[in-house]
């Protein structure tokens, strides 16, 4: 299985509402009741479609479509769910940040620290890796689960 997040420097800031709870909760059931892929069922998102919960810069939310959501340091765009990977732009608060796209269902980390260093962490045996610990000033992302058009993704900061 190949492994691999392309990252990129972005800066910039911003935040988009995100979807009524109602529109959230009927989307949840669906991706949930209806998430196969090749490596399985989409896990389940602890923090459902509630964007919100994001705010201290923790959370586990499943992402149906382009979306914006407020992460603490800064400011998670996913941009694009497709067959070929989950596309995202993070901008933290201090100017740096990263973008890229995650091509796998193994649990890659990509984690970006508010001096504008990064790291990415692969699964080279294809094993599951276990949620990212929060480290002093950094985002970390991690891509717990996805289908063609869903994610789950997991936002831990430190």
């Amino acid at each position: 299985m190949m492994c691999g997040v392309v990252l990129a420097a972005t800066t910039g800031c911003g935040m988009l509402p995100g979807s009524a709870a109602s529109t959230e909760t009927s989307a949840w059931q669906a991706a949930q009741a209806s998430g196969a892929h090749s490596s399985g069922t989409l896990p389940r998102a602890a923090d459902r479609q509630d964007y919100d919960s994001c705010r201290d810069g923790t959370c586990e939310i499943l992402v149906t479509g382009p979306t914006t959501i407020d992460v603490g340091h800064g400011t998670l765009t996913v941009v694009d769910i497709d067959p070929d990977g989950v596309t995202f732009d993070l901008d933290l608060a201090t100017g740096g940040g990263g973008s890229g796209t995650f091509h796998n269902k193994c649990g890659t980390i990509a984690r970006f620290y508010l001096d504008g260093r990064s790291e990415f962490t692969g699964c080279p045996d294809g094993e599951m890796l276990p949620p990212p610990d929060a480290q002093p000033a950094s985002v970390a992302l991690q891509l717990k689960g996805r289908t063609d058009k869903t994610a789950v993704l997991r936002v831990v900061s430190g």
